[in-house]
């Protein structure tokens, strides 16, 4: 039999406002670097991939058209995908997301907060995250199974909000699909839809804060919760 075919590449991506400069006037921290390597074909291979200082701004303008908040932060990763006759596994070693937010695009969506002081470092955001960890996650579609080893998040911020009318804040980040997109439900693949099994080996949280406000109750008492640690172990 013949021996696979296999491939390598690498790259650096930087945005494009930067692309007009010298290689060597761009510092390492504008640039994005991703590398593939695999073997296979379509029907049986496998492909790793490394990403490096991804900015997720770069995703923001493919999101807006279902989601308001505008992301940010910056994303380490390496994961593999391998597959065979219609089937595969993926897994990710791990993944790092550093300084992730989730910025207000309207004024509403970030009101003043009482006392005029704000638990968040920037006052235009909806929630921040120092650090998320990721390790050891596997997802296998033949067994339906999602296993991740460990989830690590480090001064999580959130405001969590309900208006007037009782709705809250994550129903006003939904935006409305688009006109002309239409999702019609397959009957036939929701009668062969089979139910997943989720697992998580540890969970870690350190240094969360949490603010409540309820505008929906008579008397509106901001609810503060704060230096939430969490450990959880399977």
């Amino acid at each position: 039999a013949a021996a696979p075919m296999q491939w390598a590449a690498s790259m650096k991506v930087a945005p494009l406002e930067r692309v007009g400069q010298a290689a060597g006037a761009l510092s390492q921290e504008t640039q994005a670097s991703i590398a593939l390597a695999g073997a296979g074909a379509l029907q049986d291979g496998r492909v790793a991939r490394s990403v490096r200082r991804l900015p997720l701004e770069w995703g923001a303008p493919y999101l807006s058209a279902w989601f308001r908040p505008k992301p940010s932060g910056t994303l380490d990763t390496d994961a593999g995908l391998a597959w065979k006759d219609g089937r595969w596994v993926a897994r990710v070693a791990s993944l790092a997301v550093e300084g992730a937010s989730l910025a207000c695009v309207d004024a509403a969506d970030c009101p003043e907060p009482d006392g005029g002081r704000s638990f968040l470092r920037d006052r235009r955001t909806l929630a921040e995250l120092q650090r998320l960890e990721l390790e050891d996650a596997r997802i296998d579609s033949a067994r339906h199974a999602l296993h991740i080893g460990r989830i690590g998040l480090t001064q999580p911020r959130l405001r969590v909000e309900r208006d007037a009318q009782g709705r809250w804040m994550v129903e006003r980040w939904a935006r409305t699909a688009p006109s002309g997109v239409s999702v019609k439900p397959d009957a036939a693949a929701d009668a062969s839809a089979q139910t997943w099994s989720v697992a998580l080996g540890r969970l870690d949280l350190d240094g969360g804060v949490a603010v409540l406000r309820d505008a929906s109750l008579q008397e509106r008492l901001p609810v503060t919760v704060s230096d939430v640690r969490v450990r959880l172990q399977d």
